[in-house]
């Protein structure tokens, strides 16, 4: 029985170099992983369809501002109407149902407002978001990229100690060499099919 023992030990002990050789040789045939970096903050700050878009909400909270105040001149011009009429006259007391009324069309007129344009923001972004995601994965499938981390480079200027504790916690990236940054290509081939949208458009 021992000498079993002894014949698979001596087998073992003989096939171990060719193994460990075997092992290294798969090792060495692996290839590395391909990484790349990109700065999300940066490919939707330049990216032309975020700009475009930045630039169409802003006129429309441009436009909705330009009726709110006309609301509000209109609520003003009122109260000094009827500041000029005798108290409890029903011209005065008409007017200031009036006034009543314009005062909370005016207050739900802002709150609806805000929430439209709140609403259409984050849908713009979703949007973009899914857009920008969506070329980073074709680059990174096309590039046969094993790995794409995001990078921050936001300033770590702060007012205050908390902030600048937030901002260093959140960089998980210190240090990452520019020739792994793919944000420019990404950036490029996002700005050239938007080019393109816009022309067939």
């Amino acid at each position: 029985m021992r000498s079993g023992y002894a014949s698979v030990l001596c087998l073992a002990v003989a096939l171990l170099p060719t193994a460990v050789m075997r092992l290294a040789e798969a090792e060495e045939a692996r290839p590395a992983p391909r990484i790349a970096t990109i700065n999300i903050a940066k490919v939707f700050a330049n990216y032309k369809k975020t700009q475009d878009l930045d630039r169409d909400l802003r006129a429309t909270r441009d436009q909705k501002q330009q009726v709110a105040d006309d609301k509000r001149n209109e609520i003003a011009r009122l109260r000094e109407s009827i500041a000029l009429l005798e108290i409890g006259t029903e011209d005065r007391k008409k007017k200031e149902e009036d006034l009543q009324r314009k005062q909370v069309e005016f207050q739900t007129f802002q709150k609806v407002t805000a929430d439209s344009l709140v609403s259409m923001r984050k849908e713009a972004t979703e949007k973009l978001y899914a857009e920008i995601i969506k070329a980073i994965t074709e680059y990174g499938r096309g590039e046969k990229l094993d790995l794409i981390v995001k990078v921050d480079d936001t300033p770590l200027t702060s007012e205050s100690i908390d902030e600048l504790l937030f901002k260093i916690n959140q960089r998980q990236i210190v240090y990452f060499s520019p020739q792994m940054d793919i944000t420019d290509a990404v950036l490029n081939r996002l700005n050239k099919g938007y080019s393109k949208e816009v022309i067939e458009k």
